[in-house]
Protein backbone atom coordinates (compact mmCIF):
# COMPACT_ATOMS: atom_id res chain seq x y z
CA UNK A 1 0.00 0.00 0.00
CA UNK A 2 2.83 2.39 0.81
CA UNK A 3 4.64 1.76 -2.46
CA UNK A 4 2.80 4.01 -4.93
CA UNK A 5 3.30 6.84 -2.37
CA UNK A 6 7.22 6.53 -1.84
CA UNK A 7 8.10 8.80 -4.60
CA UNK A 8 5.24 11.33 -4.08
CA UNK A 9 6.64 11.67 -0.14
CA UNK A 10 10.03 11.91 -1.63
CA UNK A 11 9.97 14.89 -4.02
CA UNK A 12 7.52 16.57 -1.15
CA UNK A 13 10.48 16.37 1.12
CA UNK A 14 12.73 17.77 -1.33
CA UNK A 15 10.53 20.28 -1.76
CA UNK A 16 10.37 20.87 1.87
CA UNK A 17 14.23 20.86 2.45
CA UNK A 18 14.14 23.53 -0.80
CA UNK A 19 11.84 25.34 1.43
CA UNK A 20 13.72 24.79 4.85
CA UNK A 21 16.81 25.89 2.69
CA UNK A 22 15.38 29.43 1.64
CA UNK A 23 13.95 30.23 5.51
CA UNK A 24 17.87 29.75 6.82
CA UNK A 25 19.25 32.46 8.33
CA UNK A 26 22.32 33.79 6.72
CA UNK A 27 25.40 32.24 7.60
CA UNK A 28 26.68 33.98 10.87
CA UNK A 29 30.30 35.58 9.58
CA UNK A 30 33.44 34.43 11.05
CA UNK A 31 35.73 36.20 13.70
CA UNK A 32 38.74 34.50 14.60
CA UNK A 33 39.21 37.06 17.50
CA UNK A 34 35.61 35.50 18.43
CA UNK A 35 36.19 31.70 17.56
CA UNK A 36 39.08 31.25 19.38
CA UNK A 37 39.53 28.30 21.70
CA UNK A 38 37.24 30.12 24.22
CA UNK A 39 34.15 28.99 22.34
CA UNK A 40 35.13 25.28 21.76
CA UNK A 41 35.29 25.47 25.89
CA UNK A 42 31.84 26.76 25.48
CA UNK A 43 30.38 24.64 23.17
CA UNK A 44 31.88 21.58 25.38
CA UNK A 45 30.72 22.79 28.39
CA UNK A 46 26.94 23.44 26.86
CA UNK A 47 27.10 19.60 25.22
CA UNK A 48 27.78 18.29 28.73
CA UNK A 49 25.22 19.91 30.32
CA UNK A 50 22.60 18.20 27.18
CA UNK A 51 24.21 14.98 27.98
CA UNK A 52 23.94 15.73 32.12
CA UNK A 53 20.26 16.50 31.72
CA UNK A 54 19.53 13.60 29.05
CA UNK A 55 18.99 16.30 26.30
CA UNK A 56 18.37 15.85 22.48
CA UNK A 57 21.39 16.42 20.24
CA UNK A 58 18.98 18.88 18.55
CA UNK A 59 18.72 20.98 21.51
CA UNK A 60 22.60 20.96 21.30
CA UNK A 61 22.82 22.26 18.17
CA UNK A 62 20.10 24.75 18.98
CA UNK A 63 21.95 26.07 21.33
CA UNK A 64 25.26 26.26 20.12
CA UNK A 65 23.10 28.27 17.43
CA UNK A 66 21.76 30.88 19.61
CA UNK A 67 25.09 31.24 21.87
CA UNK A 68 26.87 31.94 18.08
CA UNK A 69 24.26 34.62 17.56
CA UNK A 70 24.21 36.12 20.95
CA UNK A 71 28.10 36.79 20.95
CA UNK A 72 27.67 38.77 17.55
CA UNK A 73 25.01 40.82 18.69
CA UNK A 74 25.84 44.72 18.81
CA UNK A 75 23.77 45.27 22.11
CA UNK A 76 24.77 41.83 24.05
CA UNK A 77 25.03 42.15 27.22
CA UNK A 78 28.38 41.43 29.16
CA UNK A 79 28.02 37.88 30.70
CA UNK A 80 30.09 35.19 31.57
CA UNK A 81 30.71 32.58 29.28
CA UNK A 82 29.52 30.04 30.87
CA UNK A 83 26.45 31.64 32.01
CA UNK A 84 25.54 32.34 28.33
CA UNK A 85 26.10 28.27 27.78
CA UNK A 86 23.87 27.49 30.69
CA UNK A 87 21.14 30.11 29.16
CA UNK A 88 21.53 28.85 25.91
CA UNK A 89 20.92 25.16 26.79
CA UNK A 90 17.80 26.32 29.13
CA UNK A 91 16.47 28.23 26.31
CA UNK A 92 16.62 26.04 23.28
CA UNK A 93 15.72 23.28 25.58
CA UNK A 94 12.27 24.89 26.80
CA UNK A 95 11.96 25.65 22.84
CA UNK A 96 13.20 22.05 21.28
CA UNK A 97 13.26 19.32 23.91
CA UNK A 98 10.55 17.36 25.92
CA UNK A 99 11.74 18.53 28.93
CA UNK A 100 14.35 20.81 30.00
CA UNK A 101 16.72 21.39 33.43
CA UNK A 102 14.95 23.44 36.23
CA UNK A 103 16.94 26.55 36.97
CA UNK A 104 18.23 25.13 40.25
CA UNK A 105 19.56 22.10 38.56
CA UNK A 106 21.60 23.89 36.19
CA UNK A 107 22.68 26.05 39.34
CA UNK A 108 23.58 23.47 41.29
CA UNK A 109 25.90 21.69 37.89
CA UNK A 110 28.01 25.17 37.69
CA UNK A 111 28.55 24.32 42.08
CA UNK A 112 26.25 27.34 42.61
CA UNK A 113 28.10 29.80 40.17
CA UNK A 114 25.54 31.81 39.86
CA UNK A 115 22.05 32.82 41.53
CA UNK A 116 18.25 32.27 39.90
CA UNK A 117 18.22 35.91 39.58
CA UNK A 118 21.42 35.83 37.99
CA UNK A 119 20.29 33.28 35.49
CA UNK A 120 16.56 34.57 35.29
CA UNK A 121 18.54 38.51 33.86
CA UNK A 122 20.97 36.50 31.63
CA UNK A 123 18.08 34.58 30.11
CA UNK A 124 15.69 37.79 29.35
CA UNK A 125 19.14 39.38 28.10
CA UNK A 126 20.12 36.36 25.65
CA UNK A 127 16.46 36.32 24.13
CA UNK A 128 16.37 39.87 24.03
CA UNK A 129 19.64 40.17 21.82
CA UNK A 130 17.67 37.17 19.62
CA UNK A 131 15.08 39.34 18.85
CA UNK A 132 13.42 36.62 20.24
CA UNK A 133 13.48 34.44 17.42
CA UNK A 134 14.40 30.94 18.65
CA UNK A 135 13.20 29.14 15.34
CA UNK A 136 16.64 28.31 14.19
CA UNK A 137 17.09 25.28 11.64
CA UNK A 138 19.81 22.67 12.26
CA UNK A 139 21.53 20.22 9.74
CA UNK A 140 20.00 17.51 11.92
CA UNK A 141 16.21 18.87 10.59
CA UNK A 142 18.10 18.47 6.75
CA UNK A 143 19.06 14.93 7.36
CA UNK A 144 15.94 14.04 8.48
CA UNK A 145 14.69 15.45 5.08
CA UNK A 146 17.74 13.69 3.44
CA UNK A 147 16.65 10.52 5.11
CA UNK A 148 12.56 10.62 3.95
CA UNK A 149 14.15 11.54 0.24
CA UNK A 150 16.47 8.69 0.07
CA UNK A 151 16.30 5.99 2.89
CA UNK A 152 19.34 6.46 4.75
CA UNK A 153 20.93 3.52 5.97
CA UNK A 154 21.20 3.24 9.67
CA UNK A 155 25.02 3.18 10.16
CA UNK A 156 25.59 5.98 7.60
CA UNK A 157 22.34 7.95 9.48
CA UNK A 158 24.47 7.56 12.74
CA UNK A 159 27.62 8.79 11.24
CA UNK A 160 26.07 11.68 9.51
CA UNK A 161 24.68 12.70 13.09
CA UNK A 162 28.22 12.17 14.56
CA UNK A 163 29.35 14.60 11.97
CA UNK A 164 27.06 16.92 12.43
CA UNK A 165 27.54 16.96 16.25
CA UNK A 166 30.93 17.42 15.52
CA UNK A 167 30.77 20.33 13.38
CA UNK A 168 29.78 23.06 16.14
CA UNK A 169 32.48 22.51 17.72
CA UNK A 170 34.42 23.53 14.15
CA UNK A 171 34.15 27.50 14.13
CA UNK A 172 35.02 27.53 10.44
CA UNK A 173 32.01 25.88 9.26
CA UNK A 174 29.91 29.32 10.87
CA UNK A 175 30.10 30.28 7.12
CA UNK A 176 28.20 27.91 5.30
CA UNK A 177 24.34 27.45 6.17
CA UNK A 178 22.75 24.14 8.22
CA UNK A 179 21.27 22.22 4.96
CA UNK A 180 25.39 22.74 3.37
CA UNK A 181 26.53 21.20 6.69
CA UNK A 182 23.65 17.86 6.29
CA UNK A 183 25.21 17.41 3.02
CA UNK A 184 28.64 17.73 4.01
CA UNK A 185 27.58 15.09 7.07
CA UNK A 186 25.92 12.44 5.07
CA UNK A 187 28.71 12.79 2.65
CA UNK A 188 31.72 12.45 5.08
CA UNK A 189 29.87 9.70 6.85
CA UNK A 190 29.55 7.80 3.40
CA UNK A 191 33.11 8.24 2.25
CA UNK A 192 34.44 6.73 5.52
CA UNK A 193 31.24 3.67 6.07
CA UNK A 194 30.94 2.87 2.37
CA UNK A 195 34.16 4.92 -0.41
CA UNK A 196 33.71 2.03 -2.89
CA UNK A 197 30.05 3.93 -3.08
CA UNK A 198 31.22 7.42 -3.48
CA UNK A 199 31.14 9.72 -6.58
CA UNK A 200 30.99 12.95 -7.42
CA UNK A 201 28.27 12.32 -9.92
CA UNK A 202 25.85 11.05 -7.55
CA UNK A 203 27.04 13.74 -5.01
CA UNK A 204 26.49 16.56 -7.36
CA UNK A 205 23.38 14.88 -8.40
CA UNK A 206 21.74 15.18 -4.52
CA UNK A 207 23.16 19.08 -4.23
CA UNK A 208 21.34 19.78 -7.39
CA UNK A 209 18.27 18.44 -5.89
CA UNK A 210 18.50 19.83 -2.30
CA UNK A 211 19.07 23.12 -4.31
CA UNK A 212 23.01 23.61 -2.79
CA UNK A 213 25.91 24.50 -4.41
CA UNK A 214 27.71 21.07 -4.54
CA UNK A 215 31.41 23.14 -4.52
CA UNK A 216 30.26 24.50 -0.79
CA UNK A 217 29.44 21.34 0.14
CA UNK A 218 32.69 20.18 -0.77
CA UNK A 219 34.47 22.98 1.18
CA UNK A 220 31.93 22.07 3.89
CA UNK A 221 33.14 18.62 3.94
CA UNK A 222 36.79 19.25 3.20
CA UNK A 223 37.05 21.18 6.96
CA UNK A 224 34.96 18.77 8.55
CA UNK A 225 37.49 15.80 7.66
CA UNK A 226 40.09 18.00 8.62
CA UNK A 227 38.95 18.11 12.02
CA UNK A 228 38.16 14.69 12.47
CA UNK A 229 41.74 13.95 11.24
CA UNK A 230 42.66 16.89 14.02
CA UNK A 231 40.77 15.16 16.89
CA UNK A 232 40.16 11.37 16.06
CA UNK A 233 43.28 10.76 13.72
CA UNK A 234 42.36 7.36 11.89
CA UNK A 235 41.23 5.59 15.32
CA UNK A 236 38.20 7.30 14.65
CA UNK A 237 37.14 5.55 11.17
Amino acid sequence: MDAPTTPRKRLRSAHLFREMKRACRSPVPFDEKLDSDNREKVVEFMDELCNDFKLKDTTHGLAVSYCDRFMRSRARPNYEDELIGMVCVLVAAKFDDVKFPSVDALIERVEGNFTRSQVREAELGVLRALGWRLHDTTPHSFLNELDAMITIAPPLRRRAEFFANMATYESRVLQFIPAVLALASLLGGRKQLFPLTATKTYDKMLCAVCGVSHSEVERCLEILLAHFARVFGDSGC
